[in-house]
């Protein structure tokens, strides 16, 4: 983490206030504060991985932003928008510092037709995914967790 400060002129009191920043995922972070909280989170599964990012097109949503954050872990969305049945159990952990809190969906894939007979081949009997939620503000989405078609092929 870093903090900058600039001065105007030769006046040490004028000055803008200092922000701590960082550098990750292919994005500068700026925080409100001279020091930063705490480190930007990491995904468990890319820890010490060399990353590739990719940033989306900006968009608008017309709602708060913890809404869309906790779309994440909305068990009916593989129902309504993927025709899929899935009956999700939910588990939860949060770190000792209580700054982060990961929900994690898993549940069986149903084999009674054939697009889900197409799933169990390419994922397993299982589908997991999990949304980490860091200091309120950031959300981590995690999906196809220990799909089998990936432990085979990578």
């Amino acid at each position: 983490m870093s903090s900058y400060s600039l001065s105007v002129g030769n006046s040490p009191k004028a000055q803008l206030a200092p922000y701590a920043t960082a550098e990750k995922y292919g994005f500068i972070w700026v925080f409100p504060e001279k020091i930063a909280p705490n480190d930007l989170p990491e995904f468990d599964e890319l820890q010490g991985k060399k990353l590739v990012t990719q940033a989306d097109k900006a968009f608008e949503r017309k709602c708060h932003h913890h809404i869309c954050m906790m779309n994440g872990i909305d068990a009916q969305h593989l129902k309504t928008v993927h025709h899929l049945d899935i009956k999700m159990d939910l588990s939860l952990r949060q770190n000792e510092s209580g700054t982060q809190i990961d929900f994690t969906m898993k549940g069986n894939v149903p084999n009674t037709t054939l697009r889900e007979s197409f799933i169990h081949y390419f994922w397993g009997e299982t589908y997991e995914y999990s949304m980490r939620y860091d200091n309120g503000c950031i959300g981590l989405l995690t999906i196809m967790k220990n799909v089998r078609f990936f432990l085979l092929y990578t």
